[in-house]
């Protein structure tokens, strides 16, 4: 017996954020709403709505990567923790309602949540960077060491395999965290 697929493919996250959105709603939420998914916005709502909420992020960016510079020289840490912090900054709203949705056994909304983050930030800013670097030919890094970078494909392979439709179970979350050690133990002793 097939599982039911919790990662969504991305034909199918269409399918649950637009016209179908109820039918992927849990029963608590769905008879709360009774049906009705408030008003439609259009789509020049939604981008004023996204350029207001990131404008400050964007101009604040400059000065809080001063200060974390700072911070890493005077006390004498590996580069590689001010990328940790600045992604700590970034996903941590998405990782705290994902851990709420989680506590509410709402496991739909968690996974979509955690996923949604990282596919913003692996399909969004990482095209823009690359972008970025081509207009104005500053050469673009990825800045990993060799076992980083092994370290990252590992990872790879280990979440596709997690998310490829069987039911996961502590073990490949086992193997998530000490492959995340692993990569902390490199990131202080290279």
């Amino acid at each position: 017996m097939r599982s039911r697929q919790v990662f969504p493919a991305p034909r199918h996250l269409a399918i649950q954020i637009m016209r179908h959105r109820a039918f992927f709603m849990d029963v608590a939420a769905r008879e709360a709403h009774h049906g009705d998914l408030g008003p439609r916005r259009s789509l020049p709502y939604h981008v004023v709505l996204l350029v207001a909420n990131l404008l400050p992020v964007v101009l604040l960016a400059e000065p809080l990567g001063k200060e974390i510079n700072y911070g890493i020289e005077v006390l004498n840490v590996p580069t590689t923790l001010g990328g940790i912090v600045i992604a700590v900054l970034v996903l941590s709203p998405e990782g705290l309602t994902s851990l709420q949705a989680a506590r509410r056994n709402q496991l739909q909304r968690s996974v979509n949540l955690s996923l949604g983050s990282a596919l913003s930030t692996i399909g969004l800013t990482i095209p823009c960077m690359i972008c970025i670097s081509l207009l104005d030919g500053i050469p673009l890094q990825l800045g990993l060491a060799p076992a980083e970078a092994i370290l990252l494909v590992l990872t790879l392979f280990i979440a596709q395999m997690t998310f490829s439709g069987a039911p996961t179970n502590i073990l490949l979350g086992g193997v998530h965290l000490v492959l995340f050690a692993s990569f902390i133990v490199l990131m202080v002793h290279p």
